[in-house]
Protein backbone atom coordinates (compact mmCIF):
# COMPACT_ATOMS: atom_id res chain seq x y z
CA UNK A 1 0.00 0.00 0.00
CA UNK A 2 1.05 3.43 -1.05
CA UNK A 3 0.28 6.58 -2.11
CA UNK A 4 -2.24 9.43 -0.78
CA UNK A 5 -5.22 8.39 0.65
CA UNK A 6 -8.18 10.76 1.68
CA UNK A 7 -10.30 9.61 4.83
CA UNK A 8 -12.62 7.88 3.36
CA UNK A 9 -10.26 5.47 1.89
CA UNK A 10 -8.28 5.99 5.53
CA UNK A 11 -11.56 4.59 6.75
CA UNK A 12 -12.29 2.01 4.34
CA UNK A 13 -8.80 0.55 5.83
CA UNK A 14 -9.21 0.77 9.44
CA UNK A 15 -12.22 -1.35 8.78
CA UNK A 16 -10.67 -3.71 6.65
CA UNK A 17 -7.71 -4.44 9.08
CA UNK A 18 -10.47 -4.43 12.36
CA UNK A 19 -12.09 -7.15 10.62
CA UNK A 20 -8.93 -9.10 9.80
CA UNK A 21 -7.14 -8.42 13.14
CA UNK A 22 -10.43 -7.88 15.82
CA UNK A 23 -8.29 -7.75 18.56
CA UNK A 24 -6.52 -4.38 17.25
CA UNK A 25 -2.65 -4.09 16.22
CA UNK A 26 0.24 -3.34 18.73
CA UNK A 27 2.31 -0.56 17.28
CA UNK A 28 5.73 0.47 18.76
CA UNK A 29 7.45 3.00 17.25
CA UNK A 30 10.79 2.68 16.22
CA UNK A 31 12.32 5.74 14.86
CA UNK A 32 11.26 8.77 13.20
CA UNK A 33 12.46 11.90 11.75
CA UNK A 34 11.11 15.52 11.25
CA UNK A 35 12.06 18.15 9.08
CA UNK A 36 10.32 21.26 7.98
CA UNK A 37 6.63 19.95 6.99
CA UNK A 38 7.15 16.43 6.73
CA UNK A 39 7.52 13.97 9.53
CA UNK A 40 8.48 10.47 8.72
CA UNK A 41 7.49 7.35 11.09
CA UNK A 42 8.72 3.52 11.45
CA UNK A 43 7.06 1.13 13.85
CA UNK A 44 7.26 -2.54 14.02
CA UNK A 45 3.40 -3.70 13.96
CA UNK A 46 1.69 -7.39 15.59
CA UNK A 47 -1.80 -8.30 16.03
CA UNK A 48 -3.16 -11.78 15.88
CA UNK A 49 -5.12 -12.69 12.42
CA UNK A 50 -9.03 -13.41 13.27
CA UNK A 51 -8.69 -16.92 11.09
CA UNK A 52 -6.79 -18.00 13.73
CA UNK A 53 -3.76 -19.46 12.10
CA UNK A 54 -1.39 -16.54 11.11
CA UNK A 55 -0.19 -13.79 13.21
CA UNK A 56 0.56 -10.29 11.57
CA UNK A 57 4.30 -8.89 12.07
CA UNK A 58 5.38 -5.73 9.81
CA UNK A 59 7.85 -2.60 9.89
CA UNK A 60 5.36 -0.06 9.05
CA UNK A 61 6.96 3.45 7.52
CA UNK A 62 4.82 6.46 7.25
CA UNK A 63 5.88 9.75 5.58
CA UNK A 64 3.36 12.63 6.62
CA UNK A 65 3.07 15.95 4.99
CA UNK A 66 1.12 18.66 6.94
CA UNK A 67 -0.76 21.17 5.02
CA UNK A 68 0.34 24.52 6.44
CA UNK A 69 -2.64 25.87 4.21
CA UNK A 70 -5.15 23.45 5.63
CA UNK A 71 -3.91 23.37 9.57
CA UNK A 72 -1.58 25.83 10.98
CA UNK A 73 1.17 23.74 12.80
CA UNK A 74 1.10 24.19 16.14
CA UNK A 75 4.30 26.85 17.90
CA UNK A 76 5.67 24.03 20.45
CA UNK A 77 8.15 26.52 21.29
CA UNK A 78 7.33 28.04 24.59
Amino acid sequence: MSGEMDKEAIGGLIGTVKEAIPGGMKLTPTGWTAEGDQIALEMESYGEMSNGKEEFEALIKFMLIWSKRLMPLPNLST
